[in-house]
C-alpha cells in the first residue's frame, strides 16, 4: 500500500470541513494535521446559522443514509464526552415534538396537553403534540460552536483565502491555487467541502450541487430559564388553503431560541457574507413565534440575537456526496447533505479521514455516496456515442386481452387527462413562483419550437389566443348598453356583468388540442408503444433493473424507466415510498356550434355564482380551430379510479357546464343546434406543495419520475421532458433547473417530522 499523504489541504470552514480535519489529525495509525482554506471565516455560513439538530433514526428510511446518520449520531455523543461538549457548543438531549398551530388562535378553555411544555401557550396547538423523539434518539448543537469546537481541537492551520483551483498533474493533486497569492500551494490531498460552492470549482461542475434557501431568527426571552429543553416541529397555514408551512423551534442552553423555516430554492450568492434574509419571510418567522409562545414576542421582552439566512447544500438525488473523485487521484468532495450536514459530519468527517489515510472508509459505508454516480464517464460516453436509444412506451390498459397484436385497447395514449384537457398555454401566469416560472416560460418557448417543426397549426391546432376575464352574472338581463370593445361578437353581451379584463395577448397565451398534440409528439419520436400495466419497477442493488407488465412473464429490462402516470404514479410502491399524490377530478363538455367559423380565437376565463350567497365557479371556455368549443370546471379533490376508461363526468357537474355555456353564448345552447361531441372528466395529479415532482427517485439509480403538473400539464410537458431526456442521457439537466422539482425533497420534508 502507498504511504499515506502528508500533505492535506481542506477547502471549506464549515462543519464537514472542520469534523475531516479533527479525524485527520486523530488518526490512530497516520495522524496528520492539515491546512484548512475558508473565504470568510469558519463557521461563517449554514454551519453557524443551522439549527444543530440531531436525530438518530430520522434517516431510516433510507438504509445507506440511516447507516450514516446512526454513527454520526453516536459520533455526537462521545465527541460530547471528549470535548466537553455540554459546555463547549451546547450539546445536550432533546424531547422533539410535533405542534399543529391553528390558523386563528383562540383562547384554550381545557387543560394544556401534559406533553405541551409550560412556556408553549396552550392555544398555539390545534390538536394534542406527538412525540417525535425523546432524549435518547434526539439531541442538538450550537453549530456554530460545535464547528469551531472540533476545527480547533484538530490543530489544523486555518488560512483565510479564497481556493480558486485545484492543480491536478497527470490525473493526481498536486496543490491548489487560492487567490491572490503566486504559485501553488502544494498537497498530496485536497478535500472539497464547500458546501454549495462546491460545485464553483472546475474540477466539480459535474456534481449538481444547488442551493436550498432557509431563513431563522435567534431571540432571547426575558425569562430564558423558563425555556425547557423542547425541539418543535411546527406545521401553520397563515390563512385557510394557504401554503402549509413547517417552521421548527429549537430552545438553546445559552438561553436563546433558534426559529427556522420558510425554504426555496436558490442558488447562493458568491460571497458568504452577503447573504441576508427576505423581510417578509423574517417578519413571518417572527409572527409564528409570537403565536407559538407569548415569550418569544418581541413586543413582550424578547430579545432579537440575529435575522438571518443561509444555504444549504442538495443533490440531485437526495443523498450527499463523499468520496474521491472519478479521474482525479487524491481529490476528494464532502458536500450535499441537506438539512442533515450537522448531524452527519462526525461520521462523513470520520470515514473520509480513513478513506485518505487508509485508502478505505470504515466508520461508515460511503460507497452510496460517491461521486462517481454523478461523474462515470464510461457510462456517460457510452450513452453520448450510442447512435440510436430504444424508446418503449407503456399506456394504462385494464384489458388483458389488449396485449393481443391489433386488439382494440381500453386505454391508449391520451386517454386520460392528457386527452381530455384544455390544453392552455401561457407564458407568464407561472411567474409567482420562480422555478415554475423558469418551466413555464423554457416550454412556452419550446410549444413554439414544436409547432414549427411538427406543422403543430395543422396536426394538432397550435395557435396564439386572446384571453379574457368574463364576470358572469347570476341572473342574465337584457343589456342595453353597447357591446363593450374587448368582448368577442360571439359571446353574449348580457354574459359579462363588468368590462372584461385582458389577461393575455396572442404573444403570450396559446393552445393546443391536448390529446392530438400528446400524439402527434410521440409519433415524431418513433418509441414503440405498448398496450400494458406496468405492476413493478424492478430494482436491483439500487440501480433500474427494468419493469414487470400485468399478465406477462419475466422482466421488460431498462437501463432507465421514466415513470409518468399522472394520477396513477402513486400506486406503485416505490412512490409511496417517497411522496404523496393526491387527484383533483375536473369535468368539461366539448361542443360544436351551428356555425363554427363565427367563433373567434378568444380563451374566456369566467367567474360565475350560480345563486346568491353560493360557491363561486370557475370555469374556462376554450374555441378550437377544428371548430369544437371545450368548456371546462366543477372540479373537486378525488382519487383516481383504477382504470381510466372508468371515468366517467357526474350529470350535475356536466348539466352546470352546459348550464354556463348556454349563458355566455346561444352559438353554445344544444337547444339552438349545438351539437354535443363529449361530455367527460379526467384526473389531475396534484402533489403536496404545488410543485410538479420531476428528477430521479432517490435510491433507485437510473429511475425517474416526472408527475404532478396539475392544470399545467400540457403546458409543461416540453420543457419537462426535454429537462429529463438530458438528466438521463447527459446526467445533467440543461433546458430548465430541476433541482426545485426533485423527488428528494419529499423525503428530506417527511424526515423532519
Amino acid at each position: 500500500m502507498a504511504a499515506p499523504p502528508r500533505r492535506v489541504v481542506i477547502c471549506g470552514g464549515g462543519v464537514v470541513g472542520a469534523c475531516t480535519a479533527y479525524y485527520l489529525s486523530t488518526h490512530a495509525a497516520a495522524p496528520t494535521v492539515p491546512t484548512l482554506f475558508e473565504k470568510c471565516a469558519p463557521a461563517c455560513a449554514a454551519s453557524g446559522k443551522a439549527a444543530g439538530f440531531l436525530a438518530l433514526d430520522w434517516c431510516d428510511s433510507d438504509p445507506a443514509l440511516s447507516a450514516l446518520a446512526r454513527t454520526s449520531f453516536a459520533l455526537h455523543r462521545r465527541l460530547a464526552a471528549t470535548l466537553n461538549g455540554a459546555e463547549a457548543y451546547g450539546f445536550r438531549p432533546v424531547h422533539t415534538l410535533s405542534i399543529c398551530v391553528p390558523t386563528v388562535s383562540k383562547p384554550s378553555t381545557s387543560p394544556p396537553h401534559p406533553r405541551l411544555p409550560a412556556w408553549v401557550d396552550p392555544e398555539a396547538s390545534a390538536e394534542r403534540p406527538r412525540e417525535l423523539g425523546t432524549p435518547d434518539s434526539t439531541a442538538q448543537v450550537h453549530p456554530g460552536l460545535f464547528t469551531k469546537a472540533v476545527l480547533a481541537a484538530s490543530g489544523a492551520e486555518v488560512v483565510i483565502g479564497e481556493v480558486e483551483r485545484v492543480v491536478v498533474r497527470d490525473g493526481r493533486v498536486a496543490g491548489v491555487a487560492v487567490k491572490g497569492q503566486d504559485g501553488v500551494v502544494d498537497a498530496d490531498a485536497v478535500v472539497l467541502a464547500l458546501g454549495p460552492w462546491t460545485g464553483r470549482l472546475e474540477v466539480a461542475k459535474g456534481l449538481g450541487v444547488s442551493g436550498l434557501k432557509g431563513h431563522s431568527v435567534v431571540l432571547r426571552p426575558r425569562q430564558p430559564e423558563k425555556i425547557t429543553p423542547h425541539a418543535l416541529f411546527l406545521t401553520y397555514q397563515t390563512e385557510p388553503g394557504a401554503e402549509t408551512l413547517a417552521p421548527d423551534v429549537f430552545p438553546r442552553p445559552n438561553g436563546e431560541v433558534y426559529i427556522c423555516g420558510m425554504i426555496k430554492y436558490e442558488d447562493a450568492p458568491d460571497d458568504p457574507a452577503t447573504i441576508t434574509g427576505e423581510p417578509d419571510v423574517i417578519a413571518m418567522l417572527h409572527k409564528l413565534a409570537g403565536v407559538v409562545s407569548s415569550h418569544l414576542k418581541t413586543e413582550e421582552g424578547a430579545e432579537v440575537i440575529a435575522e438571518q439566512a443561509c444555504y444549504r447544500p442538495c443533490t440531485t438525488d437526495g443523498l450527499p456526496i463523499v468520496g474521491e473523485m472519478p479521474g482525479v487521484k487524491g481529490c476528494y468532495v464532502a458536500t450535499g447533505h441537506g438539512r442533515w450536514g450537522i448531524l452527519n459530519a462526525p461520521a462523513t468527517g470520520a470515514a473520509l479521514a480513513e478513506l485518505i489515510l487508509d485508502g478505505k472508509a470504515k466508520t461508515a459505508d460511503i460507497a452510496p455516496f460517491s461521486p462517481a454516480r454523478f461523474l462515470n464517464s464510461s457510462h456517460h460516453d457510452s450513452m453520448m456515442t450510442k447512435p440510436e436509444l430504444a424508446v418503449t412506451v407503456f399506456t394504462l390498459s385494464k384489458n388483458r386481452a389488449a396485449y393481443a397484436p391489433n386488439h382494440p385497447a381500453t386505454c391508449a395514449p391520451a386517454c386520460a387527462a392528457s386527452g381530455k384537457a384544455g390544453g392552455f398555454l401561457a407564458l407568464d401566469w407561472c411567474d409567482s413562483t420562480p422555478a415554475l416560472s423558469a418551466l413555464a416560460r423554457a416550454s412556452f418557448a419550446l410549444h413554439h419550437r414544436l409547432a414549427a417543426s411538427l406543422d403543430g397549426a395543422e396536426a394538432y391546432g397550435f395557435r396564439p389566443v386572446h384571453t379574457l376575464s368574463i364576470c358572469v352574472p347570476t341572473v342574465s338581463t337584457p343589456s342595453t348598453s353597447p357591446t363593450h370593445p374587448l368582448l368577442p361578437a360571439w359571446v353574449n353581451p348580457s354574459a359579462s356583468a363588468a368590462p372584461p379584463r385582458e389577461l393575455g395577448t396572442p404573444e403570450t397565451t396559446a393552445q393546443v388540442h391536448p390529446g392530438l398534440f400528446t400524439k402527434a409528439v410521440l409519433a415524431a419520436s418513433g418509441a414503440e408503444v405498448v398496450i400494458g400495466e406496468v405492476e413493478r419497477v424492478v430494482v436491483r442493488d439500487g440501480r433500474v433493473a427494468g419493469v414487470a407488465v400485468k399478465g406477462r412473464d419475466g422482466v421488460v429490462d431498462a437501463d432507465a424507466v421514466v415513470l409518468a402516470l399522472g394520477p396513477w404514479t402513486g400506486r406503485l410502491e416505490m412512490v409511496r415510498e417517497v411522496f404523496d399524490v393526491s387527484g383533483l377530478k375536473a369535468h368539461s363538455i366539448v361542443l360544436r356550434p351551428r356555425e363554427p367559423e363565427k367563433i373567434t380565437p378568444h380563451a374566456l376565463f369566467l367567474s360565475y355564482q350560480p345563486a346568491p350567497g353560493a360557491k363561486m365557479l370557475d370555469p374556462e371556455v376554450y374555441p378550437r380551430p377544428t371548430g369544437e368549443v371545450y368548456i371546462c370546471g366543477m372540479s373537486k379533490d378525488e382519487d383516481a379510479p383504477d382504470d381510466p376508461a372508468t371515468i366517467t363526468g357526474e350529470p350535475d357537474s356536466i348539466a352546470m357546464l352546459h348550464k354556463i355555456a348556454g349563458k355566455v353564448s346561444s352559438h353554445l345552447k344544444t337547444e339552438e343546434g349545438a351539437e354535443v361531441v363529449a361530455e367527460q372528466a379526467c384526473y389531475l395529479l396534484c402533489s403536496t406543495d404545488g410543485l410538479p415532482i420531476i428528477g430521479e427517485m432517490p435510491g433507485v439509480k437510473g429511475c425517474y419520475v416526472a408527475t404532478g403538473h396539475s392544470c399545467w400539464g400540457i403546458l409543461n410537458g416540453p420543457a419537462t421532458g426535454a429537462a429529463l431526456a438530458e438528466l438521463i442521457l447527459d446526467g445533467k439537466a440543461k433546458t430548465v433547473d430541476l433541482a426545485p422539482f426533485s423527488p428528494a425533497r419529499f423525503l428530506e420534508r417527511r424526515s423532519r417530522r
